[in-house]
């Protein structure tokens, strides 16, 4: 088992450093390491000559500067869409009259919002309990290039023109430090150090310009709609609006209700915590025009999400990992002794960092994919504010509100991009036997899943056969092998019973996938289904149709919890069933005590309405089958009893548990928040790639 888990990830390792996104998002960490270095440069050398009250005020301004600089940054990502969707189609001049468009719009907004930001500067010195007004001022004079600069960012990001946006990148930031330690040996004390950044940024626009020329010459003639774009850049502000406030805003808020010195410790802490974040900016600027071109919906798309999740997700937890272990090691190297008392809070800051950044990725899948999940911060920044509000008196208390934020964030919108509708190795099909007339002589078909079940998949299905054959009922069953590597599948074949039929593909997709394909191809009145492991007696199948023969429900649903039912499981299992049924029944309103063991009966009508809104192919299938019937008015569930053993140890692998999470919550997510599962129709997606779709063997053995 280790060495196939070992073997998967070097082939993945492999697969991912051939791509185009390890080759241009390896280009730009290189630039953005420089950006970030020469920015840690400028903060160790300025904060010691500083000192920890003046550079706590820098810090808070510096904050203010990324909070400001958001709904530009919005544009940015808006226009890179934009020109790249325009760039993949071949449409250069469309893509320049993007550009110049908005470059003539973003000055005059800018230039209006500076003006705004100029008479705001004293209401800003109060709040962070400045003694000059001239720092404030500067910020003003910060707004008007930030506003500007990401359009042209945006542009040479649409392009995949990452060499000049790269050194653009590194080359501002090494201005921004020079000019810093020149101004403030200058005796410009905070008004230099933050005038250098106003310098860096207004560098950064006339240089950004350059690569661009030829774009813009050639951009076709008239002007775009300003307006269109900034409605199309709203939910782009608004999500960049929130990340930055998450990142920044506790260093400003740590300003406000806490001393300058020890805002300053603060500040020092929060500054080496954002190390981590150096990795996710340059992959989330590659992996974005990808996610931009189909809308998140491809295969690369998500192949891509997938490789950018785990890159962010193993660098950021090592670094996490390594300042928590030498927290004062770097704190004295980076700030010096002074700054040692900010030291107990940096790995609780950086393991948020190392959230965020896997947030930040998510949050450009979804604004690629127009995704309502960037709501989710909206509340977030509530949280935070709240909380810091609340627990300002301690930095540690900051640094744990900031930890839990950043926690709930990336958990919701992991979810949210996993729940998304419109992977196409995920949609079913509504062409297979299930939607057609039932055929007379079945009375019903037993889907039943199996992955490497070993020998007993042969027995298993034998006593199966057995029990259908004593019901006196019609029937077929449908052996569905989930990409098995054992040979049982093989073991199938040999047997000759009328009515079986085994469906194999070389992929493992999961229970939830073969269940899906099996029933699909179901023909009978009634259509069940029974886990193939023998733990699960399939006598039950007698009652269940007599019960549903009887009192007409749409479901019977086996239940361990059932009065009359004969069970033999472990205690921590029984545990776990009883947690899982009050996690649904809060969440969902389903009031069965069992929603998970795999036996259940269906109407044929009933499968055939509720399959194709089905998603699920992994733990949660059981679930998803009832959420999507009680969504559509099926409501007539009714538990039955069953016989059960389980024949294996009651430990759960780790995988399992957190799967089943995960599952439930994207349910959650489709049913309450996309509410995907109450639309009229459903659009069928076709895999964009060959390579992609699942060969699927269908044999009918007589």
């Amino acid at each position: 088992m280790r060495a196939d888990r070992t073997s998967l990830i070097r082939r993945t390792w492999n697969q991912a450093r051939q791509t185009e996104l390890a080759r241009h998002g390896f280009l730009l960490f290189v630039a953005l390491t420089v950006a970030n270095l020469s920015n840690y440069f400028f903060h160790v050398v300025v904060s010691r000559m500083l000192g920890p009250e003046d550079y706590g005020a820098l810090g808070a301004l510096l904050s203010a500067f990324i909070i400001i600089s958001v709904p530009a940054g919005a544009l940015q990502v808006v226009i890179a869409k934009k020109v790249a969707v325009l760039r993949a189609t071949g449409d250069r001049p469309g893509a320049g009259r993007v550009l110049r468009s908005m470059l003539g719009g973003s000055l005059v907004a800018a230039l209006l919002l500076g003006l705004v930001a100029t008479l705001a500067s004293p209401l800003v010195s109060r709040f962070l309990h400045l003694e000059s007004l001239v720092p404030s001022l500067i910020l003003a004079g910060y707004m008007v290039f930030a506003i500007v600069t990401p359009v042209i960012r945006g542009g040479l990001q649409g392009q995949m023109q990452f060499t000049p946006l790269a050194a653009l990148a590194a080359g501002t930031t090494i201005l921004r430090l020079v000019a810093g330690v020149v101004f403030v040996r200058l005796g410009w004390g905070l008004s230099g150090a933050v005038g250098a950044s106003l310098l860096a940024e207004a560098a950064g626009l006339l240089l950004g310009v350059l690569p661009l020329r030829q774009l813009i010459s050639v951009a076709r003639p008239g002007r775009i709609p300003v307006k269109g774009i900034l409605r199309d850049a709203q939910m782009a502000m608004l999500t960049f609006g929130g990340f930055w406030a998450i990142v920044s805003l506790d260093t400003l808020l740590v300003r406000h209700f806490l001393p300058g010195e020890r805002a300053g410790f603060y500040a020092a802490a929060a500054v080496a915590a954002h190390t981590v974040l150096f990795l996710p900016g340059a992959i989330a600027m590659v992996a974005f025009p990808r996610f931009a071109e189909s809308f998140g919906q491809s295969v690369e798309a998500r192949r891509t999400l997938f490789h950018s999740i785990v890159a962010v997700g193993v660098i950021g937890l090592l670094a996490a990992l390594f300042l928590s272990v030498f927290r004062s090691l770097v704190i004295r190297t980076l700030f010096g002794e002074a700054y040692l008392p900010g030291a107990p809070v940096v790995g609780i800051l950086a393991l948020a960092m190392a959230l965020l950044g896997v947030a930040n990725i998510l949050i450009y899948f979804h604004l690629a994919s127009n995704s309502r999940a960037l709501l989710s911060l909206i509340p977030a920044v509530a949280v935070q504010g709240l909380g810091i509000a609340l627990f300002h008196e301690s930095l540690i208390g900051v640094s744990l509100v900031m930890l839990a934020v950043s926690a709930g964030l990336t958990l919701f919108n992991l979810v949210a991009a996993y729940a998304q509708p419109g992977d196409p190795r995920v949609q079913p099909d509504t062409e297979g036997e299930l939607w057609k007339p039932f055929e007379a002589g079945i009375d019903i078909s037993v889907v039943t899943p199996a992955f490497n079940p070993g020998p007993s998949f042969r027995s298993n299905l034998e006593t199966l056969f057995t029990s259908l054959k004593e019901s006196g009922r019609t029937f077929e069953v449908i052996a569905v092998s989930d990409g098995s590597t054992d040979g049982s599948q093989e073991l199938v074949r040999e047997l000759a019973p009328q009515g079986l039929r085994l469906i194999h593909y070389d992929v493992n997709r999961g229970k939830g996938y073969a269940l899906r394909m099996g029933l699909g191809k179901a023909r009978g009145r009634y259509v069940a289904f029974i886990d193939s492991d023998g733990d699960l007696n399939p006598s039950e199948l007698a009652s269940f149709l007599t019960l549903m023969d009887t009192y007409d429900v749409d479901l019977v649903v086996g239940s361990k919890r059932h009065p009359l039912s004969e069970v033999s499981y472990p205690p921590m299992r029984r545990l776990m069933s009883w947690g899982y049924h009050w996690a649904v029944r809060v969440l969902f309103g389903i009031k069965l005590k069992d929603t998970q063991t795999g036996l259940k009966l269906a109407k044929r009508e009933v499968l055939a309405k509720v399959l194709p809104r089905m998603l699920e192919k992994r733990f949660a299938f059981d679930l998803e089958m009832l959420v999507v019937a009680k969504a559509l008015g099926f409501t007539r569930f009714m538990e039955a009893p069953v016989k059960l053993n389980y024949q294996f140890t009651s430990t759960i692998a780790p995988k399992t548990a957190i799967g089943t999470v995960i599952d439930t919550l994207a349910i959650f997510y489709r049913r309450y928040i996309l509410r995907y599962y109450h639309q009229p129709s459903l659009p069928i997606h076709a895999g964009e790639h060959e390579e992609d779709l699942v060969p699927v063997e269908i044999a009918e053995l007589h």
